[in-house]
């Protein structure tokens, strides 16, 4: 069925997602291909002021991925790739669109919920005790897979990043995001009023620019903070030190390439992290877990 609701007013397409069925969203190839559908036609329409992305489900953007399609892909390097390319190409067709966008987020937006933020121009935040937004993926021994290494760094810099990454906290009311993550904090009623605003603030060119560029020179990291990701690093459970090395790895390497190289980077270190016995023994124990509560 249907997950996408559009409507249009003012020269402004609102596209919400309320997947029938389920007590949350989360990203499911068929999610992936209704959106890509739905931003195909959006490019080919007569100039518009903009695209908004919000969700229907109270307190939650995204869950993220759909991790029981990728649970039977543990060990098919190839058919992972293969997995992870659709919604990698609909995250470039976002950053294409030849609008403006803006993610609203009220509640949680986390690993694939956030990276889909991500790609959006901006990111209007509602500011309630529901708050939840970050990259939980090292909790599965895994890294994020669509990009939010390489988003993430190119807005709030290599350190803050890799800390993020590695301890999988979100930010939240009490730890809120920056002014590059969050472009607004906002009651949730005022949220449809200021997303509508940044539409029109006409910076969408500099920002997609930022993103497709290596990550500035100011927000690359000091030379002594190797010695503080090795303490991160040392803080992990053992099962989930690669997946640790491999995020400081790719933060690292990619923030020194153009954004289409430093994606790569990216999804090779994903595809390797989601062959191993961690990988599936994690994302099994999470289901369980699930079922238990």
């Amino acid at each position: 069925m249907a997950t996408i609701t559009r409507r249009e007013a003012d020269g402004i397409i609102l596209l919400r997602f309320d997947q029938t069925g389920r007590s949350v969203n989360v990203l499911s190839a068929d999610v992936w291909r209704e959106l890509e559908a739905e931003l195909t036609e959006i490019a080919h329409e007569p100039p518009l002021r903009g695209v908004l992305l919000a969700s229907g489900k109270p307190h939650m953007f995204f869950a993220g991925a759909d991790l029981h399609e990728l649970l039977p892909l543990v060990g098919n390097e190839k058919a992972v790739r293969e997995h992870m390319a659709l919604g990698a190409r609909v995250l470039r067709l976002i950053e294409s669109l030849p609008c403006a966008t803006v993610a609203m987020i009220e509640g949680a937006a986390l690993g694939g919920g956030l990276e889909l933020a991500l790609a959006c121009d901006y990111r209007v935040m509602a500011l309630t005790p529901q708050l939840k937004v970050g990259f939980p993926e090292i909790s599965l021994g895994l890294i994020p897979g669509w990009g939010g290494t390489q988003r993430l760094s190119r807005l709030i810099g290599v350190e803050e990043t890799i800390s993020r990454l590695l301890s999988g906290l979100p930010y939240t009311e009490e730890d809120l995001p920056n002014e590059y993550l969050a472009d607004e904090l906002a009651p949730v009623e005022e949220m449809l009023t200021i997303a509508t605003q940044l539409l029109d603030v006409g910076e969408t060119d500099d920002l997609r620019q930022i993103k497709r560029d290596p990550v500035g020179e100011d927000m690359l990291p000091a030379k002594d903070y190797l010695d503080a990701t090795r303490e991160m690093l040392n803080t992990l459970n053992p099962e989930l030190l690669p997946a640790g090395l491999e995020m400081v790895r790719v933060v690292m390497e990619g923030a020194l390439m153009p954004l289409d190289k430093a994606l790569e980077l990216e999804t090779v270190a994903f595809s390797r992290l989601m062959g191993t016995e961690t990988a599936r023994i994690r994302i099994q124990r999470f289901f369980d877990e699930r079922k238990k509560s």
